[in-house]
């Protein structure tokens, strides 16, 4: 069987990326020694060689992140994922129906946040001050009704 050098190419970096890890010898470089797998005459795999990905270390240790309640910014929204749902034959996965956009829907230069539903309603949040928001999905006439998404 004839194959490309793409083909070559890309069956041996499947096989570099599948064969990471395991030793322990995180820094030892291995050479490639299966030029019958990977169907490469030696001339052709002579430079080649595998490293295995070196775990990834903390650079700071501070949290970036604080997790804000509900109440706190006034988002309160579950994509729910409905196993009865009698739409959800219309889509690849009756269960990739949701999404979230942000933009500055009503001009004021603040972030704004679109969540899109399958089987729920859709919901806008306007931001009012920094991570306070006010839900007016009712009065845009976003909610979708009985349309996903």
């Amino acid at each position: 069987m004839k194959c490309s050098l793409k083909t070559k190419f890309i069956i041996l970096t499947t096989f570099a990326l599948c064969g990471c890890g395991g030793s322990g010898e995180r820094d030892e470089l291995r050479e490639v020694q299966s030029q019958e797998l990977i169907g490469l005459e030696k001339s052709q795999y002579d430079n080649l060689f595998l490293a295995p990905l070196r775990e990834r270390e903390a650079k700071d240790s501070k949290q970036l992140f604080t997790r804000l309640s509900p109440k706190t910014t006034g988002v309160n929204f579950q994509n729910s994922i409905d196993l009865k749902e009698p739409l959800k034959r219309l889509y690849h996965s009756g269960f990739v129906c949701g999404g979230v956009a942000l933009g500055d829907f009503n001009g004021d230069t603040r972030l704004d946040i679109f969540l899109v539903s399958g089987p729920e309603e859709n919901r806008l949040y306007i931001q009012r001050e920094d991570f306070q928001f006010e839900d007016v999905s009712s009065s845009s006439g976003i909610e979708g009704g009985e349309a996903w998404g």
